[in-house]
């Protein structure tokens, strides 16, 4: 199953409107295509491959216990590029392939860790 982001570009949609276009409900392009499935597709995938431009979403795909593969790592730079560089460095994420063979993955989790840190910090806020 395949869904885009609102960042995704047009030829992009193109793209993948051409490739599937033939096969019903495997892309969801957009609300023409009804309900987003993105929380269905998180919950559910056995493997998932993000694009290297949406931190938030690599990151709500790392949550997942599922393998998270990033296509063209190299396309971005910046704190985008140091965000993928940690997590392949953790072993959390790798650079898609071919064959998307899966490996272990621990789920990112940060609240129980990150909750009393930010309670501390606001005090009596």
């Amino acid at each position: 199953l395949v869904t885009i982001s609102r960042r995704s570009d047009a030829l992009m949609r193109k793209a993948l409107a051409h490739r599937y276009d033939d096969t019903p409900s495997v892309v969801w392009r957009g609300p023409q295509d009804g309900d987003n499935p993105y929380a269905g597709l998180l919950a559910w995938a056995d493997r998932i491959v993000c694009s290297p431009d949406s931190v938030n979403m690599i990151s709500e795909a790392c949550a997942t216990d599922a393998p998270v593969f990033v296509f063209d790592p190299s396309r971005v730079s910046g704190r985008p590029r140091r965000f993928l560089d940690a997590l392949l460095a953790r072993g959390r994420i790798r650079a898609m392939d071919a064959r998307l063979h899966p490996f272990d993955a621990e789920p990112l989790r940060e609240t129980a860790r990150v909750a009393p840190l930010v309670r501390d910090r606001l005090g009596d806020i």
